[in-house]
């Protein structure tokens, strides 16, 4: 479907009119078509398996010297010693950790030693704990039971029997001195008698005040100290219990996180002297996968160290085309889309693609947005190899849209604008939303209708 063009009035009307009339402007009219987009993108041929080749060790952190590069690029198999290296800084690796693995095993030796003779610790510390409690808790019951009591009472009973004695000594000597009155004996022989008697009553009078202090002694101060005693005696015993039983689980508690700790140390040494080990066999560097390997730069001589990428393993089966979309590039591009590949090295080779991937968040380029796009070639060369630089063709079609001739849309103050034939043949500026272009079209997309006319050019301000 083509688009009409109007030049102005016909070459008649042109011919009649006067030499000194202006030319009728031309004009185009908005109408509908197939508008067909095309884009040709920068890509490069790459492959979608890539293996990286590096140093891979397990617990070696330090440099290697390479010592030769045996394949410096081209197709290699798996397996196949890419670089050798000199393994004298892991054997010395290996050393230290031999002795610090002997280390670690006399350590976590003596840990369990110390757990052994911990736990006989604290078994006659508990024993000896619990016997004091035992013979703290008896002696308490025994006084609470008879000594107590008897503190006491043997001091009632001793001022009881002092009071006893006193009085019998005094009923004594006044029977003896009544008796004495109306014997006959001799006044020497009563007298010695009677004076003997006499003599005790002072005496007994002094063990009865002794005999009463001693009672209020006991009652007030013996018994009470006594008790107290044997109480905090109990306490204190039970309280050494207590704590017995919870510094023996604190110790044994340590202990078992210091034997963990020494058995983990160990086992870290263990792990760490076969891992040096085993990185002793990969000092030769080998081919993790059948491929391409990418030029190496190093030389004999050189230092690398763990997980260092040394090249890549690229698999040529696996090819794509990589390039980046802009955003009204997506128009045309579409996963699925079928595409053409040319490579400006080779003008005569053209291999069909596919767009296999188009990225879903954008990548900063410049002052906009690219997506990364991916196509699979579905079509082989032998000229086509990974690395080489393509351009991409893709084409979609837009059926019947609204479009002009692009030389009618301007730009007026950063907005596009056309100029609307009016009823009254006076031109009208309009605001328009343009879409992609075909060589001298343009889409519409808002502002004008399938029939409008517009002027192609900028009509000149009226004086």
């Amino acid at each position: 479907m083509g688009c009409a063009l109007f030049i102005g009035a016909g070459a008649q009307d042109q011919a009649a009119q006067a030499p000194d009339q202006p030319a009728a402007p031309e004009t185009a009219t908005a109408e509908r078509r197939d508008l067909t987009l095309r884009v040709d993108l920068a890509g490069r041929v790459d492959s979608e398996s890539r293996r990286k080749v590096m140093l891979d060790l397990d617990a070696f952190s330090g440099n290697l010297e390479i010592t030769e590069v045996v394949v410096r690029s081209g197709p290699v198999k798996t397996g196949d010693a890419i670089l050798t290296l000199n393994p004298e800084p892991l054997d010395e690796a290996i050393e230290d950790a031999d002795i610090a693995l002997q280390a670690a095993q006399q350590t976590f030796d003596f840990a369990q030693q110390d757990q052994r003779i911990l736990a006989e610790a604290n078994a006659i510390r508990m024993e000896r704990a619990g016997d004091s409690a035992e013979n703290a808790q008896h002696a308490f019951e025994i006084f609470d039971r008879f000594t107590g009591e008897r503190i006491v009472r043997s001091s009632e009973l001793r001022v009881m029997q002092s009071e006893y004695s006193l009085a019998d000594q005094k009923e004594e000597l006044a029977q003896l001195e009544k008796m004495y009155e109306e014997s006959t004996l001799a006044s020497e022989t009563k007298e010695i008698v009677l004076e003997r008697n006499r003599r005790q009553i002072p005496i007994s009078e002094e063990y009865l005040r002794f005999a009463k202090d001693d009672l209020l002694i006991a009652r007030d101060y013996t018994y009470p100290d006594q008790k107290e005693a044997v109480e905090d005696a109990l306490r204190f015993a039970m309280t050494e219990l207590q704590h017995a039983q919870l510094q023996t689980k604190m110790a044994e508690a340590r202990k078992i996180t210091e034997v963990a700790n020494a058995q983990r140390a160990l086992e870290n040494a263990e792990e760490r002297a076969a891992d040096l080990k085993a990185d002793r066999e990969h000092t030769t560097v080998s081919a993790p996968a059948d491929g391409l390997l990418t030029s190496i730069a190093l030389v004999a001589g050189d230092q690398i160290r763990d997980e260092q990428v040394i090249a890549e393993i690229v698999d040529p089966e696996a090819m794509v085309v990589t390039m980046m979309a802009q955003p009204a590039d997506l128009r045309v591009l579409a996963v699925g889309d079928n595409v053409d590949v040319t490579f400006p090295a080779y003008p005569e080779v053209m291999l069909s693609g596919e767009v296999i991937d188009i990225a879903a968040i954008g990548t900063a380029q410049g002052e906009g947005t690219a997506f990364p796009v991916r196509i699979a070639l579905k079509t082989r060369d032998p000229f086509v190899r990974i690395g080489l630089n393509c351009t991409v063709r893709a084409s979609r079609t837009m059926n019947n849209v609204v479009t002009l001739p692009t030389k009618a849309v301007h730009t007026v103050d950063g907005r596009r604008v056309c100029y609307v034939i009016g009823r009254n043949g006076a031109p009208q500026e309009r605001e328009v939303v343009i879409g992609p272009s075909e060589g001298d079209f343009v889409q519409l997309i808002r502002g004008l209708a399938a029939g409008d006319s517009v002027l192609l050019n900028k009509p000149e301000p009226q004086q």
